[in-house]
């Protein structure tokens, strides 16, 4: 099949063609009916300059016989227009020819010719007039008549040369434009098809074309731009990775807002600090996907002043995350398009962290106060007199060393808080026994807990595999989970067991029969000086910060504390210290 390029140029080609040889053919043509109808004019003129020098009545009685020698139509008319004779026809029936355009020709410059087409014999008819003169004046007019049947054969017949002459140039061109055309379009093709490649996004390689006329330089010049066009998108691609690698790899979250507020694109970052509940956002508006009026207060500040605007917002019911937002305006894309970036900072951990630190002042604060302030107040009750009773005196001297005793353990719990949690408390790891520690740690709280009527019940198998810990602190932590146990069960009993926990944790669960913690307030377990009761933790010299160590002594043997309890129905705390340490 031939290519439509090749169909154009072949049409047009032959159109020129025939257009060449239509305006050849017609101004030839026309040329030889201009000289056939003048070499019939002239032998007409010559024809009837004969017959004027014979007399005119001998015209009149041979006019047949002149008609038929001459091959033409003969008509005689006096001077007043008058038809005397004529060979084709009864003069008598004829009209004045005086009018005749000839016949004027002829009276005025003494001789006329005309050509005009016969409804007779349907063909164009040249007529010669001639004046025939006596004595210098016009006494009347010969007049010949013939068709130019002759003019048109030889036109008819040209025409037919032409027409033959025509279909084998066509046919000519035809063969040598299937030889040639297809030679020269063919490198038009390649470029064609390579462009389609390139368009395609295909690898094209390059376009190999071997000339060096215009179309090679054409191919050259494609190469080149092809070249350049690769390479800017190599250039484009690599931004383009670049810039997703760091829009995925930041740890804030970014949105992105379109001129409508639609929300166009978001980070990993995003999800990461919102949560699963803002993960498809993307063609949302903002406030479909936000619903927060401080939030969406800050947009409508920063599209009306087109200026920055920081702020921070809750953002959640059950748990809130408190973020610090800021948005800007994206300037300086192409054509004035209008984007807005949010920027989203998770600060509810050092809000959280600025929460606990107020409360650890005003808590440290409170707890040295309370022992100080007792101590203060019986030594000045002692300076005022008191002394000299010494009832009053012992008792006020046993008061002021529980209060001491009391900062005294306030002092070393912080202490040894502050060493673990500054990596300064070294531990000293080793395959230890846990149920040595157990026994241990029973023996020491066992007294306290017959004190109260408690029984501690001890369940663990013979086979326990050893754990990398720290014998002092292993130690500390039984006694402190222990001892809150024993503080916060009025009745009942402790049970403590030693297991292997599928997940490859050795488990050591504490479960007491005493006053249970609320949902609420197994959060904040393991936070410096956080009592779940206060006024009992205090009457039993707590100090608040047992569990605190608790956690940051598992954390360092890289360790877990599970708590589960309810109000009324005791407390289960699970120590997990992992096996393969």
């Amino acid at each position: 099949m031939k290519s439509r390029l090749f169909r154009k140029i072949f049409a047009v080609y032959a159109l020129i063609i025939l257009v060449v040889i239509s305006l050849d053919s017609f101004f030839v043509a026309t040329q030889i009916r201009r000289d056939i109808s003048a070499q019939i004019k002239h032998e007409l003129i010559s024809q009837g300059q004969t017959m004027l020098l014979l007399p005119a009545g001998q015209l009149i009685r041979n006019i047949q016989r002149l008609s038929e020698i001459w091959q033409a139509r003969l008509t005689i008319v006096d001077a007043a227009g008058k038809v005397l004779a004529d060979s084709d026809r009864d003069a008598r029936n004829l009209d004045s020819h005086l009018d005749r355009p000839e016949i004027q020709e002829a009276r005025v410059k003494g001789q006329g010719s005309a050509v005009r087409y016969s409804q007779t014999l349907r063909i164009d008819m040249m007529y010669v007039a001639l004046p025939v003169r006596d004595d210098g004046k016009i006494t009347g007019y010969i007049r010949l008549a013939k068709p130019l049947q002759e003019v048109k054969t030889a036109v008819s017949r040209f025409y037919e040369i032409v027409f033959r002459a025509a279909v084998i140039i066509i046919a000519s061109f035809l063969l040598l434009a299937l030889f040639f055309i297809p030679r020269l379009i063919a490198p038009l093709l390649r470029i064609k098809d390579y462009t389609e490649r390139v368009r395609g996004k295909d690898n094209p390689g390059s376009l190999l074309i071997y000339s060096r006329d215009e179309i090679g330089q054409l191919a050259d010049n494609i190469n080149m731009l092809v070249e350049k066009y690769e390479d800017n998108i190599r250039i484009a691609r690599q931004e383009r990775e670049k810039l997703a690698a760091v829009f995925a790899s930041m740890a804030e979250g970014i949105v992105i807002l379109d001129r409508e507020n639609r929300i166009e694109l978001v980070n990993r970052g995003a999800g990461d600090i919102l949560g699963n509940k803002y993960v498809d956002i993307a063609g949302k508006t903002f406030m479909e996907a936000f619903r927060n009026v401080e939030l969406q207060n800050g947009l409508d500040h920063c599209r009306t002043d087109g200026r920055p605007v920081s702020q921070e917002i809750s953002l959640g019911d059950d748990n809130p995350i408190i973020l610090n937002v800021n948005i800007a305006p994206i300037k300086g894309l192409p054509g004035e398009e209008s984007k807005t970036i949010m920027a989203f900072h998770d600060v509810t951990q050092l809000r959280k962290l600025e929460r606990v630190r107020v409360d650890f002042v005003a808590n440290v604060t409170h707890e040295i106060k309370t022992p100080l302030t007792a101590i203060l107040g019986f030594v000045q009750t002692l300076q005022q007199g008191a002394i000299k009773d010494k009832t009053q005196t012992a008792r006020f001297l046993e008061i002021i060393s529980d209060n001491a005793l009391r900062l005294n353990r306030l002092v070393d719990d912080l202490l040894t808080l502050s060493n673990i949690e500054l990596g300064e408390a070294r531990l000293r790891l080793e395959k230890l026994d846990v149920r040595n520690a157990a026994a241990q740690a029973i023996a020491v709280i066992e007294g306290q807990a017959k004190a109260k009527g408690l029984v501690i019940r001890q369940d663990w198998p013979d086979d326990l595999p050893l754990i990398l810990a720290d014998a002092d602190g292993l130690l500390q932590i039984l006694l402190n989970v222990l001892d809150n146990a024993v503080k916060f069960t009025p009745a009942g009993s402790i049970a403590l067991a030693i297991s292997v926990d599928e997940r490859g944790y050795l488990s050591i669960t504490i479960v007491d029969s005493g006053i249970g913690i609320s949902k609420q307030e197994l959060a904040r377990l393991g936070e410096r000086f956080y009592r779940v009761d206060k006024m009992r933790s205090r009457e039993l010299g707590g100090t608040g910060l047992g569990l605190s160590i608790v956690k940051h002594l598992l954390k360092a043997h890289r360790g877990l504390m599970e708590v589960e309890s309810q109000p009324g129905t005791g407390t289960t705390v699970k120590l997990l210290f992992p096996l393969n340490a």
